[in-house]
């Protein structure tokens, strides 16, 4: 429920004001154009795996228990609906994390080998001593 929370204030942020960040005039034409369309992927790829994965919960034919206690589905959605949103959770998951590891080295290019700071905008102050 806490990832769902966080998930959904980060989403109306992104609604509201766009994109957090623009591209450092450094980075190449190339990198300037996949930059929004990265950021975007992310801002709209967390809320539909998380819809996706409240409802195969949700909607499972069968009893599905959060930590083996709290019981989350009501027992009723149609298997083939279960098998879809399964599927739909299961390949925005994985989009997700390749999209994650790919955004995560494209700043890790920026910061060390573009030398941009890129990380030194995105981490909190106390952190900017390690990051050289």
């Amino acid at each position: 429920m806490v990832l769902g929370v966080i998930v959904v204030i980060w989403f109306c942020i992104y609604l509201i004001k766009g994109i957090t960040g623009r591209p450092g005039p450094k980075l190449p034409n190339w990198a300037k154009r996949v930059y929004p369309i990265m950021h975007k992927a992310l801002y709209i790829g967390l809320p539909i795996m998380l819809v996706s994965g409240g409802l195969t919960g949700l909607l499972a034919p069968f009893s599905v228990s959060g930590f083996g206690i709290v019981p989350l589905s009501l027992e009723v959605g149609p298997k083939v609906v279960y098998e879809f949103l399964q599927e739909v959770h299961e390949l925005v998951f994985n989009g997700l994390i390749t999209l994650i590891i790919v955004h995560t080295v494209f700043h890790l290019w920026r910061h060390f080998l573009l030398k941009d700071n890129a990380l030194r905008i995105m981490a909190p102050r106390m952190l900017h001593k390690y990051l050289k």
